[in-house]
């Protein structure tokens, strides 16, 4: 949902906003990262959790506060090892533990 400059740049306004909207409704969250191509034009690209500039601190105290045991989803990688690195950047950096 992060498509435009002012949702990268200010993902963490975003955040609040989707989960104050959807504030009852949310069910699982997907965790995942955004990060800014280096190109000429305006290209997002998703990525591992920790490799990209989306506040994931604030995403999952938001998604937490929507219900202490809220299902973080991890998808969309490429490779075990890409699991295995978002994961324990989940673990030791968020504090989250894995389901």
């Amino acid at each position: 949902m992060i498509t435009t400059p002012r949702r990268y740049f200010f993902n963490d306004e975003f955040l609040e906003e989707c989960f104050s909207r959807l504030r009852g409704t949310i069910c699982s969250c997907h965790l995942k990262d955004i990060r800014l191509r280096e190109e000429y034009t305006f290209q997002l690209e998703e990525c591992a959790c920790g490799a990209g500039t989306l506040d994931l601190e604030r995403y999952a105290a938001l998604a937490s506060a929507e219900d202490p045991q809220m299902p973080m989803i991890i998808e969309h990688l490429h490779t075990d090892a890409e699991y295995l690195a978002s994961i324990r950047y989940v673990q030791e950096r968020l504090g989250l533990g894995v389901r």
